[in-house]
């Protein structure tokens, strides 16, 4: 029995990707080069999974693209959806969906036809870009020149809304701008510490401003977020510290796991990270699926936790080996990882997009890791 039930824990990913091919039985998995790089060029491409630490695509994308990297460029047009993650992002090209992306430096240039939703440190949507549906932003400096069909929600520092908007506008940040060419139809909502600047020129419905008070708020959050992120990593250590005592070989393994091919852990994560909740939210929504995606969601919610700690101890020992001062999966490792993480997880995007590519390569590590149990165990039998 106990058996079987082992074997149950490793076949739900397993099962759970395999059920999400029917959805993905076209898809184009492209790996970096020997250079860390990963360029897509020509036609014929359909839902491509990329990763690398530079992304160039030339080429036209018939379905989704997904792309995460250190810099990723699409010069191609891409039929449906586009999700991107990296330190610098530039759409070129036309996105035929939605838009979702995440970078350092955001850069859209080319026409989106549904929504688009962005998170980034400097985000810019040229004039040519021209957004067909709704517009949501959240950044620290954003400028905002192409034309939006739908509704805006932006929340960031510094905004300059220079562009037409066909319905409603609402804005939460220190300084806001309407541009000479802004032309804003629906209602306008603005919360922050001064009023907005409207330039002559600009056509736009009266502005109902919200004064707000942000700095006592603001450092109030940020003592709050530095101790809770220090209290997170000190709970990561301990139950690191009982993983790597109770359990040493299978932490070993995990943990060669993910320094084996880490782009293609990345890629395998990322996939995974996206297809599996879909499919488990499509099974709660069926009879006879319920209980499998409940127990998916379950299952999800453990791994978060266990990936978690995998992900500083990979981190830990990527910085150490890095010293040549690597001695094995000791204390050190562990405590070395929490605390460079929690550093960078006080630079805005740049920590959060560190954790995620640490994780994501992590999870990888964890279903290559998986499906490989379940090869060893069929042999086994047979």
């Amino acid at each position: 029995m106990r058996t079987k039930f082992k074997k149950i824990i490793f076949v739900a990913p397993v099962l759970t990707l395999l059920f999400a091919a029917q959805t993905a039985a076209a898809a184009e998995f492209i790996k970096p080069n020997d250079s860390g790089n990963t360029i897509i060029s020509g036609d014929g491409h359909r839902n491509v999974y990329a990763a690398g630490g530079n992304i160039t695509v030339t080429g036209n994308i018939a379905g989704d693209l997904m792309a995460g990297g250190g810099n990723v460029v699409v010069q191609g047009n891409v039929e449906d959806d586009l999700m991107a993650g990296g330190g610098t992002l530039v759409i070129n090209g036309t996105v035929g969906g939605d838009a979702r992306l995440g970078g350092g430096n955001v850069t859209i240039t080319g026409p989106v036809r549904g929504d688009v939703l962005v998170g980034g440190g400097n985000v810019t949507i040229a004039k040519t870009a021209e957004i067909s549906g709704d517009l949501v932003v959240g950044s620290g400096n954003i400028v905002i020149e192409a034309p939006i069909a739908g509704s805006v929600r932006i929340g960031g520092g510094t905004v300059n809304l220079n562009s037409k908007v066909g319905r409603e506008v609402w804005v939460m940040s220190d300084k806001l701008t309407f541009g000479p060419d802004s032309m804003v139809a629906g209602e306008i909502t603005y919360k922050g510490k001064r009023e907005a600047v409207v330039q002559a020129g600009a056509q736009i419905s009266a502005i109902d401003f919200q004064k707000i008070d942000r700095k006592g708020a603001k450092t109030l959050y940020k003592g709050f977020g530095f101790a809770g992120k220090l209290i997170w990593s000190i709970g990561l250590v301990i139950a690191g510290l009982l993983l790597l005592r109770f359990f040493p070989k299978k932490m070993n393994r995990v943990v060669e796991k993910t320094f084996d091919k880490p782009w293609a852990n990345l890629g395998t994560g990322l996939v995974a990270a996206i297809v599996i909740p879909v499919v488990a939210v499509l099974l709660l929504l069926t009879v006879i699926g319920f209980y499998a995606g409940l127990m998916i969601l379950a299952w999800l919610a453990i791994l978060y936790l266990y990936l978690n700690i995998i992900a500083i101890v990979f981190f830990g020992a990527a910085i150490l080996k890095k010293l040549n001062k690597y001695n094995g999966l000791k204390w050190t490792v562990l405590v070395t990882g929490a605390v460079v993480l929690l550093i960078l997880k006080i630079i805005p995007f740049i920590g959060f997009l560190v954790c995620a590519i640490l994780w994501l390569i992590s999870f990888g590590a964890v279903l290559r890791l998986a499906r490989e149990h379940l090869q060893t165990e069929e042999q086994s039998i047979t």
